[in-house]
């Protein structure tokens, strides 16, 4: 059996010996080691290991039966991490215990169909997150549209709108209006969203209505009138919830 094969990925087991060397070039995984590959570390830090080559490494981390190598066959290439004893895209496990795993980087999952599972029921998965600002004209009542920021946050298949506290100068009798841009439809309601919230008509509070339809906002003001042509008019800061 030739070196190579006893560390080929490919394979479910693994090798321990106190030491091994590999004439000419030894293949681990991808990636070649060119000779003189010693099984016995270099260096050993815990369960971290260095095992030197003529012209690369390993460095393998992990104790056995499960280790895993990281492999590269020239100290400027990059690093390639490999499971030993299993098939290539086998599943990685990491085990913390009572520690913390920190990213300087970002975690990104393949696709929607995996997610973060919150212990092993298959209806714990967290896997569709997204949040995003956007700048959308409301007008209607003033005399010129007045710009609010919404947040919209989606879980799963819940979304949350966020709009701030928004007041100004009413010069028309009307219901103020604004549209989610078409571009944005995966923040559209599956059906027509009516709900109470708090708004303001000639600088007093009073309850009126949000109405989301598709991408189409209707605010009006004190129980479903249009606000007036006069004063101040607008609505308190609110978030309101639908799903898609």
């Amino acid at each position: 059996m030739s070196v190579s094969s006893l560390f080929d990925v490919t394979c479910d087991y693994n090798l321990f010996c106190k030491s091994i060397t590999a004439q000419n070039s030894t293949t681990m995984g991808n990636v070649v080691i060119n000779g003189n590959l010693d099984v016995v570390p270099t260096a050993v830090n815990g369960d971290l290991t260095v095992h030197n080559g003529t012209s690369g490494a390993i460095l393998a981390i992990g104790s056995p039966p499960n280790n895993y190598y990281f492999n590269y066959d020239t100290v400027s290439s990059g690093l390639a991490l490999l499971q030993s004893g299993t098939a290539q895209n086998g599943n990685f496990v990491v085990s913390l215990g009572t520690g913390a795993m920190v990213v300087l980087g970002n975690i990104q999952l393949a696709n929607s169909l995996s997610g973060i599972s919150f212990g092993t029921n298959v209806n714990n998965f967290f896997n569709v997150y997204q949040s995003e600002h956007l700048t959308i004209p409301f007008s209607g009542p003033y005399a010129s549209s007045q710009n609010v920021v919404c947040a919209f946050t989606r879980i799963g298949n819940l979304i949350t709108m966020t709009l701030p506290e928004l007041l100004s100068a009413s010069t028309i009798s009307s219901n103020i209006t604004a549209v989610i841009p078409p571009s944005k439809s995966l923040y559209f309601p599956a059906n027509t969203v009516n709900c109470i919230i708090q708004v303001y008509n000639l600088n007093t509070s009073a309850q009126g209505y949000i109405s989301i339809t598709n991408g189409n906002i209707t605010i009006t003001g004190a129980f479903g009138t249009p606000f007036s042509n006069s004063s101040n008019c607008g609505f308190n800061g609110f978030s309101v919830s639908y799903s898609l």
